[in-house]
């Protein structure tokens, strides 16, 4: 069940949304990528949802009431169909799970204890047409545009992770859980959930160092979406390293930022799955990984250092203590398998939400 703090934000969403309506429908659908706890339920419905998606809907009311025995009934369970209601312990707010399964439109009623529609909307699930990779990295240090990739190029024997996007015709569709890989894949990936702090869809992809062109298909409803070319590269195909951080300028003392340690090929282009070793002032930082987290503290300018073979690359920081970390950790609802740092459990419950703090203020 979904905790209790989740309560306020129910019934501040509540009034505004239903206006002269008695009764209204949200969605646990969190679109914004910013590692905050979405709590309850949100502002809409966030139609039209990806065919096979899961997620929450939640009744709101205009005033407190019980919900007992009330329900949601889909007109069409082969487009659609719910769980069983969940209610907080005053029976005063209800949430359903919902399975989105084909392409369709449906109906949607709500009935009360005397079985009385009190509220119908009708809902769009559809079949993506396109499916966007986006590279992790590049998303932590808010540089989404050059997230988009349309074949990626990874270090052979390393592990490269990528967010899932859903659009059907220009269009992005909502909902997640949606995505597999097909069998006739020539890559080793798999696909990964998190949850409390961002619900999303993610790609974990762990080339062979043998392999050096590789098809990765992805499956939605039963159909292939994509074929996702990857190359797979070796350690010669690196020319240099750089270091790409967020703006300190934008932050305060004591909020958590990031830098990205980022491999390139001659083209300059991006090659994923690349492990580091950081210092910082010539101290080396425990564990690998292609992230450093730190504390911002103006008054304290820092050198930070990464390395990967013969390369190497450095720039100042200001900075009260940080630590190693990988893009391929997830956090919560993800168990990380490419971690070095072993950091992944203390990631989800403690500092990662002390990172969310940073970015909820500022987006």
């Amino acid at each position: 069940m979904r905790p209790q703090t989740g309560l306020l934000a129910f019934t501040l969403v509540a009034l505004p949304l239903l206006g002269c309506q008695e009764v209204g429908l949200v969605d646990n659908v969190d679109l914004t990528f910013d590692w905050k706890q979405l709590v309850g339920p949100s502002d809409v419905l966030h139609t039209p949802y990806v065919a096979g998606s899961s997620f929450d809907i939640w009744v709101t009311t205009a005033k407190k009431q019980s919900l007992k025995n009330w329900k949601l009934v889909s007109g069409d369970e082969g487009v659609l169909k719910f769980g069983q209601p969940l209610l907080t312990a005053d029976s005063e707010e209800m949430w359903v799970p919902v399975q989105t399964t084909h392409a369709g439109t449906v109906e949607v009623t709500v009935h009360d204890s005397a079985n009385e529609v009190r509220h119908t909307h009708t809902i769009e699930v559809k079949q993506p047409d396109r499916i966007d990779v986006l590279a992790h990295g590049q998303l932590l240090i808010d540089r989404d545009a050059e997230a988009v990739t349309d074949h990626p190029k990874i270090l052979g024997g390393g592990t490269a992770t990528f967010l899932v996007r859903y659009f059907a015709g220009g269009e992005q569709l909502s909902g997640n859980g949606a995505v597999s890989i097909a069998k006739d894949s020539t890559v080793d990936a798999h696909v990964e959930h998190t949850f409390v702090f961002e619900d999303r869809d993610w790609l974990q992809v762990s080339p062979q160092s043998t392999l050096a062109e590789a098809q990765l298909g992805l499956v939605v409803g039963g159909e292939t979406v994509r074929q996702l070319p990857v190359s797979v590269v070796g350690e010669s195909a690196i020319t240099h390293i750089e270091l790409i951080g967020e703006d300190e300028s934008d932050a305060h003392n004591d909020e958590w930022l990031v830098v990205l340690a980022q491999a390139f090929d001659s083209a300059q282009g991006f090659i994923y799955g690349v492990e580091y070793d950081f210092s910082t002032d010539g101290v080396s930082a425990l564990g690998t990984g292609d992230l450093y987290r730190y504390k911002l503290k103006e008054s304290k300018a820092v050198m930070l250092e990464a390395s990967h073979g013969e390369h190497m690359n450095g720039v100042i920081i200001h900075s009260g203590g940080g630590f190693v970390d990988s893009t391929n950790n997830l956090g919560c609802g993800f168990a990380p398998r490419a971690s070095s740092t072993g950091l992944g459990p203390l990631l989800c419950f403690g500092l990662l939400a002390l990172f969310s703090l940073r970015r909820r203020a500022r987006r």
